[in-house]
């Protein structure tokens, strides 16, 4: 009996120096541990601040000819009426908890607010929006013919999905949210969320995305109906690695392809992260999120959509001027693509429709969105040539209902034609341009980026 006691501790306590290095790997820059203590010790504006240091990241390095803003700051005294209420911006700001907010009107920035310790060089990590820019690069690969059709399978072009149920759908479906993957916030593994048990993999297990997205099986016939599942936009990411690779010597990291194709010919001047696992030279990008740039490389998005793809500097008439996105793709971006994504009040996310990795308010009129979570929202008026960009640590903040974030946008908007009150010339962002709250840095962590 004594014996086998005493086989049982030496099992349990092997396990146990098991489960700690697993837990706490002091061989490693990245741990379950540090995740976990950096987040119970920190606010979630910190948290999202420090993102892309606390787990494995990639640089995406800054245009070096970064697009010049002019600023036409103008005073957003809005008011709106909700509920019987009259409110304001900055009661919304507060009620969202807030970290920047920033206005584009005519190529110009009119507002510009950082609050909760950040500041213009602060990197947020912007959730699901980064969706809105992995299907941005299937719209210029499109118009370079990398993509053949939006109607070619997955595995035409990734072959690690050759035989599974991803890499027999089509590319439209996928960027529709329409696969038909079984996988949605409704889905368990057990008793926890199949979503909350992926980003576990990814974070704690590091696991590879494509690996992952890979193993799901299908639910229904893809094309049928709208259901916001982040592994197709990460299928998205990998079929573009797919498309590209032969052209940079067989294979190419997700960053390289943001930065090349995105960043260095739009200009856009502020370096960014993606995150990445595993860690090391073999992580995969989350093509769904995980990237952390500065709130102007995000209004910047609605730019280049306002201006329909035109890279930044390049005048009509020059070499390669004209647009990089291939004929039809903003109209494929602004609008629903089939009647089951139309925004309705009883629609499944209600009041809010979807097109191809964007959000479409209800009552659109030439404006669609990228969303993602904790209130980060990037509002595009095609119609009123207008951007506006938010970042948030809006979780413990109560927040907004959409009907009530969509009017006070538009009143935002309508207000920022009237009469511009002070020009302050070219961009040269410092904390004496713009309204900040709090101004100590929350990026207060060194990354080590693979």
């Amino acid at each position: 009996m004594k014996k086998e006691l005493k086989i049982g501790f030496t099992v349990f306590s092997g396990l146990l120096v098991v489960l700690a290095l697993w837990f706490f790997r002091p061989w490693s820059d990245y741990s379950p541990y540090k995740i976990v203590a950096f987040r119970s010790s920190h606010t979630e504006a910190q948290w999202f601040a420090n993102f892309h240091k606390v787990l494995p990241s990639r640089r995406i390095a800054p245009s070096e000819s970064p697009r010049q803003w002019p600023r036409a700051i103008q005073d957003l005294n809005v008011t709106y009426e909700w509920e019987g209420q009259q409110k304001t911006l900055q009661d919304y700001m507060a009620q969202t908890g807030v970290t920047g907010f920033m206005l584009l009107q005519d190529g110009a920035i009119a507002y510009e607010h950082h609050a909760n310790g950040s500041t213009p060089e602060t990197r947020n990590m912007v959730w699901s929006i980064a969706k809105s820019y992995t299907v941005t690069i299937l719209g210029l690969a499109l118009k370079e013919g990398v993509i053949k059709s939006l109607d070619d399978t997955v595995a035409t072009y990734a072959p690690r999905f050759e035989g599974t149920a991803y890499g027999d759908t089509s590319i439209r479906h996928i960027a529709m949210m329409s696969s038909g993957i079984n996988f949605g916030p409704e889905n368990k593994w057990g008793p926890i969320s199949l979503w909350i048990k992926t980003y576990f993999d990814l974070t704690a297990r590091q696991l590879d995305m494509d690996d992952v997205a890979a193993g799901m099986a299908r639910l229904t016939p893809p094309g049928v109906e709208f259901r916001y599942r982040f592994p197709d936009t990460h299928v998205i990411s990998a079929v573009l690695r797919g498309a590209y690779a032969e052209s940079y010597g067989g294979s190419v990291t997700w960053a390289q392809l943001v930065e090349d194709k995105l960043w260095k010919p739009f200009g856009f001047g502020g370096e960014a992260f993606w995150v990445i696992s595993p860690a090391g030279e073999k992580g995969t990008s989350w093509g769904h999120a995980g990237v952390s740039m500065r709130l102007l490389e995000l209004a910047q998005l609605g730019q280049v959509y306002l201006e329909n793809g035109v890279p930044y500097g390049i005048q009509e008439g020059e070499e390669n001027s004209g647009s990089r996105f291939t004929y039809g793709w903003l109209d494929g971006v602004s609008k629903p693509n089939a009647s089951f994504q139309e925004p309705a009040p009883d629609s499944f996310y209600a009041h809010q429709g979807y097109s191809r990795q964007f959000w479409i308010p209800q009552d659109y009129d030439g404006e669609f969105m990228a969303l993602g979570g904790f209130d980060q929202v990037l509002w595009i008026d095609l119609k009123r040539n207008a951007v506006i960009a938010q970042t948030a640590a809006g979780s413990r903040y109560g927040g907004v209902s959409p009907p009530e974030q969509f009017k006070l946008f538009r009143a935002i908007i309508a207000a920022s034609s009237a009469e511009v009150i002070k020009d302050v010339g070219i961009q040269d962002v410092g904390i004496q341009d713009v309204g900040i709250q709090d101004a100590q840095d929350v990026s207060i962590l060194t990354p080590s980026h693979n």
